[in-house]
């Protein structure tokens, strides 16, 4: 039989490779690759990133664009036909009302529109902020850093809420 690998050796191999894959996701290596938008134009992806970065600013811990989360959503664009269409409307609409060029305070003030709509813009809105949350706090920081999340732990007593309404 010709030289093949055994199990181990292949094992080994494809754990080296996905270990490489792995660390290129990290947000200091993000932000130094330069990126192509797949289901998006150039334009449209510079409005999500504006959008991705209002909804998780950048605040003790790296924001919503530096975890490259307008990427991620880029990319979860491209696998799903029925949220590209309407997501594709929504970035439409903003592009076409001239979102890139308004101040921070009209744009926050048209997000906010966006986000009370009970139409398209508000459908648009809920995708927007559902990819974008969904994307943040599955990634290494928002998971780690954000929210503390520390892996299996057990505890000796768990509390419950502490807010005074809430009791």
């Amino acid at each position: 039989m010709p030289d093949q690998p055994t199990r181990r050796k292949a094992l080994v191999q494809i754990t080296a490779g996905a270990s490489a894959t792995f660390t290129s996701w990290s947000p200091a290596a993000l932000a130094q690759e330069p990126y192509q938008p797949k289901a998006l134009s150039e334009g449209k992806f510079k409005i999500l990133t504006a959008l991705v970065d209002m909804i998780i600013p950048a605040t003790d811990t790296p924001g919503a664009v530096a975890v490259g989360v307008d990427r991620m959503v880029d990319e979860a664009l491209v696998e799903n036909d029925n949220a590209r269409v309407g997501f594709l409307s929504g970035l439409s609409q903003l592009e076409q009302s001239g979102f890139a060029a308004l101040p921070a305070p009209d744009r926050t003030k048209l997000l906010e529109e966006y986000s009370q709509a009970i139409d398209a813009r508000g459908d648009f809105f809920r995708l927007l902020k559902g990819l974008t949350v969904d994307r943040y706090y599955s990634s290494e920081v928002g998971i780690h850093e954000e929210l503390g999340y520390e892996g299996n732990t057990a505890l000796a007593e768990f509390p419950g809420c502490t807010h005074e309404e809430h009791r």
